[in-house]
């Protein structure tokens, strides 16, 4: 639910950017570039996305607690959620493969 919240904030911001260039692509497009930003930058710098945010939610890694997710984890995760392994798939345990291959974990906060 957090990934719909943060893909129809991004949706509405990137119509309207296409209204005024073009420069960047479509609406999917721009729509697509700013959910990538962020999801990077939200992980990054406040272990959360604004939808994770709305439902009380954040992203921790599992290996080092009270530690920041950092920008190469939180780019990773974002990445192989946009291109490869959709949050959809997850193990035994719950957890997104993204978050496996990342050494993250979401967390309700």
């Amino acid at each position: 639910m957090a990934v719909l919240i943060d893909w129809v904030f991004c949706w509405f911001i990137a119509s309207f950017v296409v209204r005024f260039t073009d420069a960047l692509g479509s609406v999917s497009t721009v729509t697509l570039l700013l959910w990538m930003l962020l999801g990077v930058v939200g992980g990054w710098l406040f272990a959360r996305t604004p939808g994770m945010m709305f439902l009380r939610m954040g992203v921790a890694r599992v290996d080092v607690g009270g530690t920041r997710v950092g920008l190469w984890r939180a780019a990773v995760r974002t990445l192989l959620t946009a291109f490869v392994l959709p949050a959809a798939l997850v193990d035994q345990d719950g957890r997104g493969m993204h978050d496996r291959a990342t050494g993250t974990a979401v967390i309700m906060a």
